[in-house]
């Protein structure tokens, strides 16, 4: 059986990351090759396939797909996959295919080897369950697309902080619920920064943020109040506003916009949009036309 969803062909917006379809597949492929190209971000992940192929134009030989291992390929890469010798029937996998928006550079890095994608071994599950998830919540069609691409933030944070490089190749990296050494070194400011971006809806709150940023409450309203001369919440609203202007360029409802900002509801936002900027809404879209 397959489920899942297919919002839209293009995204509508840049700023932030945007679900296009995620699926759960369940299929019996013909014993052919088949030619993939898509102008959008594609994580495939293969669960019940065997005997199946897989190349890219940076690749000298064909590479074996295996399952429980997601493969990244960014927009307009051409890869293709040979069902002649699959032994599987049926095949079942998981994709989700997304716009990464501000994350594009990150990404770009991930796959800049060898191959021109880049192959997540899962060990523990993590990448599968979040794509599985991503998939069921998207059977409920365009009612739940914001848990989708809440789901997607998960997905790419996962992929840009919990994977390290495989000794094995250049294009394949580990995915492990440990931290990435490369974040030691990152301040309390940059960290609640990504973590705004990875899901501007989420209930934040000083216990949600400690417990995200793996602090103490103590440290997190000392801490991040000395470094930064205010305290964290005074920026998760600043952060909300700043969203909330770049998504008005866009020319959105503003009860939409209240809600993919994290705002209660429309009024919450333009009063606190007033309180910050000085100015209404209106008033805004009126200066930027």
């Amino acid at each position: 059986m397959s489920f899942g969803y297919r919002f839209r062909d293009q995204p509508l917006q840049q700023v932030m990351p945007e679900v296009l379809s995620a699926m759960h597949y369940t299929f019996a492929p013909p014993p052919r090759i088949t030619y993939h190209k898509v102008n959008a971000w594609v994580l495939n992940y293969p669960r019940e396939i065997t005997g199946v192929l897989l190349k890219t134009p940076g690749l000298e030989h064909w590479l074996p797909v295996r399952p429980e291992t997601a493969n990244l390929f960014p927009a307009g890469v051409e890869y293709q996959e040979d069902y002649r010798n699959c032994t599987s029937r049926p095949c079942r996998s998981d994709y989700i295919i997304f716009s990464p928006g501000q994350y594009g550079t990150e990404l770009l890095r991930l796959c800049e080897n060898s191959a021109g994608f880049c192959r997540f071994e899962d060990p523990e599950g993590l990448l599968g369950n979040s794509l599985r998830e991503a998939a069921t919540l998207a059977a409920g069609g365009e009612a739940r697309s914001l848990a989708v691409c809440g789901t997607l933030n998960l997905i790419l944070d996962l992929l840009m902080n919990y994977t390290a490089p495989s000794d094995k190749n250049d294009y394949t990296r580990i995915a492990s619920g440990r931290r990435s050494p490369q974040l030691k070194n990152v301040s309390l400011t940059e960290r609640l920064t990504r973590l705004f971006n990875e899901n501007p809806a989420a209930p934040f709150s000083i216990d949600y943020l400690a417990e995200r940023l793996n602090v103490s409450r103590s440290t997190l309203s000392h801490s991040y109040a000395r470094d930064c001369g205010e305290s964290p919440m005074k920026t998760i609203t600043r952060l909300r506003v700043n969203l909330c202007r770049e998504l008005l360029k866009r020319d959105q409802p503003v009860k939409l916009i209240a809600g993919q900002c994290g705002f209660c509801d429309e009024f919450h936002l333009m009063k606190t949009f007033k309180r910050l900027t000085g100015m209404t809404i209106t008033q805004y879209r009126d200066s930027i036309r």
